[in-house]
């Protein structure tokens, strides 16, 4: 389906606002996303959280059942997570007197508590730089697991995170996986001094695998995300947590009519690509 990308300037997908709402309450903090969730594709579904959890308390965070595959400290992963359920979404073009899907794409959202009484030199993750470098060792430990090293696909050094800013909070950028399959796009804020938010956007479908995509196709992939973005909020004061935690409002996107088909760039920041 690469060919039809590369031939359309813009790709559909459906709107947002057309999805359901999705209100987590988490300690203090209130986040909110629009979207369909995806089934899982393995045996075994994880254990998604409540919609209402508190982030210090360790049995919302992903149970590894003693099968945890490297170091713990005080019984503990250095990055432990909580599950959440994917979003995913199509894209599609026109095709002759058809709508072609030519790619999809997932992303998934994880808070994690991160050990950082073990981090000599992290002691507050809303420190810019203390999260940068929390992310480049993370980052690097990941990659360890693949055997063929040289295709491994991890930010390696400071340069290689992209800042963003939206809605007044910093978020760090970093390409991961391998080179063999899709390449994923990990963004990850601050959320208290050891918590942080991970999303991570997932296209498929869209150019070669083994390869990476070129400035332009990823640019053109990446609209729907950062539309999805816009949608996501992270909100501490409790005065603006309106929305009771759980699932609101659904409305069908039904034979295109509510198609994104428009290059959304949202709002850019001085020192940022969105």
């Amino acid at each position: 389906m690469s060919s039809l990308v590369e031939r359309h300037e813009n790709l559909g997908w459906c709107s947002f606002n057309d999805e359901p709402m999705h209100c987590y309450k988490l300690s203090h903090l209130q986040i909110t996303f629009y979207g369909a969730l995806t089934e899982p594709s393995y045996l075994i579904a994880p254990r998604h959280i409540p919609h209402k959890a508190s982030l210090y308390e360790r049995s919302y965070y992903y149970d590894w059942n003693n099968n945890y595959p490297y170091k713990l400290y005080d019984g503990y992963p250095l990055d432990h997570h909580m599950e959440m359920p994917d979003v995913s979404w199509s894209h599609f073009v026109p095709d002759g007197a058809h709508v072609s899907i030519v790619g999809g794409a997932r992303v998934n959202i994880s808070p994690s508590w991160i050990n950082i009484n073990h981090l000599s030199d992290i002691s507050d993750l809303r420190d810019p730089e203390q999260l940068a470098l929390f992310r480049l060792r993370a980052a690097a430990d990941g990659a360890k697991v693949y055997n063929d090293k040289e295709g491994a696909l991890y930010p390696k050094c400071r340069d290689d995170l992209v800042v963003h800013h939206l809605k007044n909070r910093l978020w760090y950028e970093e390409i991961a996986g391998h080179i063999s399959v899709s390449p994923n796009y990990r963004f990850t804020t601050a959320l208290t001094e050891e918590h942080i938010l991970t999303v991570t956007f997932h296209p498929t479908g869209h150019w070669e695998q083994g390869t990476l995509p070129s400035p332009e196709l990823r640019e053109k992939v990446f609209r729907s995300f950062w539309a999805f973005m816009d949608g996501l909020s992270i909100i501490e004061d409790p005065a603006l947590q309106t929305v009771e935690p759980g699932v609101h409002g659904y409305n069908s996107c039904i034979d295109g009519e509510a198609v994104e088909d428009s290059g959304w760039l949202g709002e850019v920041s001085d020192d940022s690509a969105w």
